[in-house]
């Protein structure tokens, strides 16, 4: 009797083996060192073990192999929420075995089908549901595990007071352009022959908002070119083209200048340079943030599969903001460059 193994190295040779053997009596097994031979051809390694049998020739279970989770689907329904309303995530997994999923809410883990009152935010059918009680960013992370491994994706979700704004058209300069219901800015070339205002910056490609920024406001502008975007005390000089006129230039606006080469954040003249975003990256996200002093700016992706956008943080500025009015600020500084508030 000849036993041959194939698909094996004679380095994994360990020794003595035990075989099953079908005779006339059925199938029992005996040492391999009984046998005549033992011929080892040279091959590849198997992945995994087919069938292993029992006495009775019953094919015995094989152990499972392992493979550690991988998070396969992440929804959100928006990347944004006014105060007071709610948003809901979705996150699957996969894996072997299958894996267990948890959610996170600003670090702190939910219980399932359970409500976090403190942070607001609770789990139901799988699903993680955020009510935007809480200023500022939150931070969701969905966590998949098994004896394998873990895996996670995590998401910001910037809760913040509705704000609507506008361009004033009284502030624009003569070679910017005003469209879509002051909305979107555009520069020109040639003196758009504006009616002589106080408040007009007449040598700054500038642009000020009409409404006063209060509280806890979030915008985001769709940019052409080279844009800057900002914000200022009401009282910035409209006149003339020093330092005190421009925004970044001086104490009393912040900015961040935005081309298809570089990303800087200015204030008082004092420049940062920024990562530069992926290439396509148009929309910039600003969160003023007043009672805590901060004024921070986003990079805003477009979600894939039917998800909200994604915020991806670019800088903050820290301030004492003072009680003069603040005014969001653009500059648009080259032709055929401009800038549009979105609807959010």
């Amino acid at each position: 009797m000849t036993l041959s193994w194939r698909h094996v190295k004679p380095r994994d040779d360990g020794g003595a083996r035990d075989c099953v053997v079908a005779g006339e009596d059925g199938w029992s097994e005996e040492p391999c060192n009984r046998l005549h031979h033992w011929i080892c051809e040279k091959s590849v390694d198997l992945d995994h073990l087919e069938a292993e049998r029992n006495k009775e020739g019953s094919v015995m279970p094989t152990e499972e192999e392992e493979e550690a989770p991988s998070i396969t689907e992440f929804h959100s329904s928006t990347h944004v929420l006014p105060v007071g309303q709610t948003a809901r995530y979705t996150c699957h997994a996969g894996g072997t075995p299958e894996p267990t999923v948890e959610w996170l809410h600003n670090g702190r883990p939910l219980e399932r089908d359970g409500t976090d009152d403190q942070s607001e935010a609770w789990v139901e059918r799988g699903f993680l549901f955020v009510r935007g009680g809480r200023y500022g960013v939150n931070t969701v992370c969905c966590v998949a595990s098994n004896s394998a491994g873990t895996a996670n994706h995590s998401a910001e979700l910037l809760v913040f007071d509705a704000c609507d704004l506008t361009l004033d058209p009284n502030t624009a300069n003569g070679e910017l352009s005003l469209s879509e219901d002051n909305r979107k800015v555009t520069w020109v070339r040639g003196d758009q022959s504006y009616p002589d205002h106080p408040d007009r910056f007449d040598s700054r490609d500038q642009v000020l908002g009409r409404e006063a920024l209060t509280g806890r406001c979030y915008w985001e502008v769709e940019r052409r070119g080279g844009v800057g975007i900002g914000v200022t005390y009401r009282g910035i000089t409209r006149r003339g083209g020093g330092a005190d006129s421009r925004l970044g230039l001086n104490n009393k606006s912040w900015v961040l200048l935005c081309d298809d080469d570089s990303y800087y954040a200015r204030y008082n003249g004092r420049q940062t340079a920024l990562p530069l975003p992926p290439a396509g990256s148009t929309r910039v996200g600003v969160y003023l943030d007043r009672p805590a002093g901060s004024l921070s700016f986003y990079r805003v992706s477009p979600g894939g599969g039917g998800s909200s956008d994604t915020l991806t943080h670019l800088h903050t500025f820290w301030s004492s903001f003072t009680q003069e009015d603040l005014l969001p600020g653009v500059r648009v500084w080259s032709g055929g460059s401009s800038a549009s508030l979105c609807r959010v």
